[in-house]
Formats: structure tokens, sequence, C-alpha cells
């Protein structure tokens, strides 16, 4: 029965592969076979169906991975061999010169330690890193970030070698958003180039807009947050307030989920103290629900915020109606 099923399921991701169906569709099927006894599978792009990764497929390999192709049915592949770490662990510490992860991470502005010196010190939160393949080429980049200089983005070249390339990403300190450039233009207070300066925190790589490449969302303290949608080219666009999630707040970091399951990854976002003032115990968290990647629109019901005697949850909004 459950072998039955799987084949089934295995035919209908076929089926929609050769079609050419949208990603959506793509994924609802995905999401079916993940829920059929755990198997881990991944939709590419082209004559690529899925890659099972389970039990049975090492078995039936033998010692590999198990694949799918439309055109040649089942195909065993062997697993790369296992790295093996020098010393006590399982760990080998790489040189970053050598692998060209270079970057900077002081924490010296002065609001440190005048009119921000509370909320750093009874609120602080770190910066962080972002692993994702942003470029599609097989190998997880990085993306690191810097709480007051120019966070940077390392393509993967392989062998251990990395490449800066965070001004040729667009993510560099003269990079903005289209929207915000034309508020500049239009005299309506936006700003054309984003501020490094301003703190940064944690940060994610997510599908938001279901397009197969992956997008960076940056959180800041008592600044815009910054949603960094990938065009598929090796660039980035930011596009935070056009879709809605510019928020200005204490965040530290931003999980992405679908948690109504519909095809959309949501966003959960996490706050820390943003005024000790005005609120000594913390800020709200929020979640966004992803209605298309899109528009934002009001909030389905009243928020809920702890200045106000409500929870930890802010509200539930949305990109598109």
């Amino acid at each position: 029965m459950f072998i039955l099923r799987i084949n089934s399921l295995f035919r209908e991701v076929r089926h929609l592969s050769k079609g050419r169906r949208s990603l959506p569709s793509l994924r609802q099927a995905d999401r079916r076979l993940h829920g059929t006894a755990g198997l881990a599978v991944s939709l590419l792009h082209r004559r690529w169906c899925i890659v099972p990764v389970a039990v049975w497929a090492v078995l039936a390999s033998g010692a590999g991975a198990c694949r799918l192709r439309a055109d040649e049915g089942i195909v065993a592949q062997a697993f790369a061999p296992r790295s093996v770490g020098a010393g006590s662990t399982m760990f080998t510490r790489v040189d970053h010169q050598k692998a060209g992860v270079i970057t900077e991470n002081p924490y010296d502005d002065a609001r440190m330690w005048t009119e921000r010196y509370r909320e750093l010190a009874l609120g602080a939160i770190g910066t962080g890193v972002a692993v994702g393949d942003y470029d599609n080429d097989g190998r997880p980049d990085v993306f690191i970030v810097s709480k007051t200089r120019q966070s940077r983005l390392f393509r993967n070249l392989g062998g251990w070698k990395f490449e800066d390339v965070t001004d040729a990403a667009g993510l560099g300190a003269g990079s903005s958003g289209w929207l915000a450039t034309l508020k500049g233009w239009l005299g309506m207070g936006g700003d054309s180039a984003i501020d490094p300066s301003e703190w940064k925190q944690g940060a994610s790589f997510a599908d938001v807009n279901n397009d197969g490449f992956p997008d960076l969302y940056l959180c800041r303290f008592a600044a815009p947050n910054l949603l960094y949608i990938n065009q598929g080219n090796g660039t980035f666009r930011e596009e935070a307030e056009a879709r809605g999630v510019a928020v200005t707040d204490g965040s530290g970091m931003a999980a992405f989920h679908d948690y109504d399951r519909d095809g959309w990854l949501d966003l959960y976002l996490q706050t820390n103290i943003l005024d000790v003032a005005q609120s000594p115990d913390g800020q709200g968290d929020y979640l966004f629900r992803n209605r298309g990647g899109w528009h934002l629109r009001k909030p389905d019901g009243p928020g809920r915020d702890p200045r106000t005697g409500g929870g930890a949850l802010r509200d539930v909004v949305g990109f598109r109606q």
C-alpha cells in the first residue's frame, strides 16, 4: 500500500513537471510527498523531478542516494566521500584569509555608550549569519551581518574558497529599493542609499515569492528592516516597504515557515527592547501571513501589544488581498 502510494505521487510529480506547471503546483505535490513516511524530497527544474533521500533509497542503491529522472527512471548515485576532521574533533579550522571570508564587526557606534546604552545593555542582540544558495549553483553561500559596518555576501566557489560579491549583488551601501529611490526623487523622505551604520542584527534566506531563488531578510534596530528580492541573475533588489515588511522596531531575528500550508512562506519576526523608558519589558513580536509575496494588507484582527496589555504577538498581516 505504501509503495503504491509513493509510485502514484511520483507519477503525479512527473506529470506536473512535464506539463511545466507552476512552481506552487509542484510544491503542493512536494508537500504530499513530505507527508508520506517522512521522505525528504526536493523539486528541481526542467527534466529533474525529485531527489528522495530515505532509508529505502539507500537500501535500493547500495550505499548512496536515489534520484528520479523523467527519461531514465530511478538512478543510483554514490554519496560524496566523507570529510575527515583533524585533531580530536570532527571539524577542521579553515583560515579565513585563504578562504576569502574577510569582514569586520566592530561595536564602535558612540550611541552604544550614550543615548542607546540601556537598550544595548539590557536588550543586547548580536549579529547573525545566513547561509543559502542564492545563485542556485549547488553550493551554499554565506551572508555575514556587521553591526555598524557593511554586511557582506560571500559566494561559494567550491574547495573552501569564497568571493565577496556584496556590491555586485546589489547589497552594498549604495544600493536601495526602487520605492525608496522614487521617494527620494519626489522629495518624500526616501533615501537613495541604505546607511550601513544603522544597527543590523539577524538575517535569513527564504524564498518569499516562490520563484526558486532564496531572498534575504535583514533585521535592524530602530530602522526599517530590509527585504532583498533575488532577481535570479546574481543580484538583489530591496523591496521591504513595497511588500509590507519594512518594520521599524527592535527587530532581532526572522523565521520563515508556511504556517497556514498555502504554499507561501510566512514570516515570524522576533523583537526585543526598543526603548527602555517606554517599554522596559520589550516589544511584541510580529506574524506576517504571506498572501502571494506582494502587497501589504490590513491586519485581519486587532493587534496585541504588551505595552497596551496584550500578549506577545503583535498582529497578523499579509502581502496581498
